[in-house]
């Protein structure tokens, strides 16, 4: 078996083994709480053990005179999928706590008195709040299974096409001098790796739609030096503005966009971009604009970080600073918006608060532009749990459906 997919294959069973287990661990050390902590150590030592130390145990726990030596386990597939397990474990635990912990308690409280089971208000209440975080816990877990190495070689040995995994091969590689299908190999392990940590479900609908989903990476990112993180501070839309249509531009010359039918939709700065986008270029047929800072001057009082920006730009209260604050907020140039527009925003947000969103919807429906405001009763930055994720979701395509046509 070619041994990209026998990596793939390995790392998924013993995901799905240790899943069950370190859920109902965390669930009892959650429940458990201080009295817990002996536990959540011991659960957190393959995390802090070197692997080969940890391999060594294994490999003591099922040599042939050992406690589990009848399994004859070692040097088989199995042993693979029990020392990524096992070096995995701790991982998707310790998240699972996290996200049991990020819960609100009371919920599951309440399901309690009004009769549910502590197993029934555990899976129909808590799991449901914790999606999020038990899933960032199987892939945490899953790209660790991908890269495991010296737990590995210990129990499970190096045997091409038997147990020799993708972070086996590239060893081997590299020992023979063969650099350049090492680096192969390496190549495959990050596609792997990014798959599952940049996966974004929104972008995935929209391409189901057979829409070409273009997501540009203007300035202000992270990962291209600090320069350009650091060109929106004076800047906050006209030039990352200018970054997007560049990417638009590109792919009009690739001959396959329909300029006639072109969305835009974002979340946050996200959001922010897409009222600033909508207010700039009349090219938008539909926009979705989440959780949007439209006001600069109301999120510099009203939002939790607002004051932050005095730290670059001073207090809109002194001078003539509120000028820089009002040409680079997007509501500024709401009268020259004409594309439809949803709007969403949860009412309890602290971050952006829903005020910016009253706002873009007044100034829109002022001056008779399409538009519709879905306000979530929730607190946060954005809804956590997955039904109003999934709804969210659901009405970014429906509007895009309605006015690309």
């Amino acid at each position: 078996m070619n041994v990209v997919v026998f990596t793939i294959l390995i790392a998924a069973v013993s995901t799905a083994c240790i899943a069950p287990f370190a859920l109902a661990l965390a669930a009892w050390s959650w429940r458990a709480g201080a009295r817990a902590a002996i536990v959540d150590a011991i659960a957190a030592l393959p995390l802090v053990l070197p692997p080969t130390a940890v391999g060594f145990l294994l490999l003591e726990l099922f040599a042939r005179r050992g406690p589990l030596g009848w399994l004859h386990v070692l040097f088989t597939p199995a042993a693979v999928v029990i020392a990524c397990g096992v070096m995995s474990f701790p991982l998707m635990f310790t998240a699972f706590r996290v996200a049991l912990e990020t819960t609100e308690r009371r919920y599951f409280d309440l399901a309690r008195t009004l009769g549910a089971t502590p197993l029934r208000a555990f899976v129909r209440v808590t799991l449901p709040l914790a999606w999020r975080g038990l899933l960032s816990g199987v892939l945490l877990a899953y790209c660790r299974a991908i890269g495991e190495f010296g737990a590995t070689i210990l129990v499970a040995g190096n045997i091409p096409g038997r147990t020799q995994t993708i972070a086996l091969a590239i060893y081997d590689r590299v020992q023979e001098g063969r650099d350049a299908d090492a680096a192969l190999l390496v190549l495959y392990v990050v596609l792997i790796a990014a798959s599952l940590t940049a996966f974004s479900t929104i972008p995935q609908s929209l391409a189901a739609n057979d829409w070409i989903v273009f997501q540009p990476n203007y300035r202000g990112s992270d990962n291209a030096g600090n320069d350009f993180t650091r060109a929106i501070n004076d800047d906050s839309g006209a030039g990352p503005g200018r970054d997007v249509m560049a990417g638009v531009e590109a792919l009009k010359k690739k001959g396959f966009v329909d300029e006639t039918r072109i969305a835009v939709g974002g979340w946050s700065y996200g959001g922010y971009m897409t009222t600033w986008m909508i207010g700039h270029y009349p090219i938008f047929k539909a926009a979705v604009s989440g959780a949007a800072v439209n006001n600069l001057l109301d999120q510099y009082v009203l939002g939790d970080g607002g004051p932050g920006r005095a730290l670059t730009w001073g207090s809109p209260f002194k001078g003539d600073n509120a000028k820089k604050y009002i040409e680079q907020s997007p509501i500024a140039y709401a009268s020259k918006i004409t594309t439809p527009t949803l709007i969403l925003s949860d009412t309890g947000d602290v971050r952006v608060p829903v005020v910016q969103s009253y706002q873009l919807y007044r100034a829109l429906r002022d001056n008779g532009v399409p538009v519709r405001f879905i306000a979530y009763p929730v607190g946060g930055h954005s809804p956590e749990d997955p039904l109003r994720q999934t709804d969210i979701e659901r009405r970014y395509v429906e509007w895009f459906s309605l006015y690309l046509k």
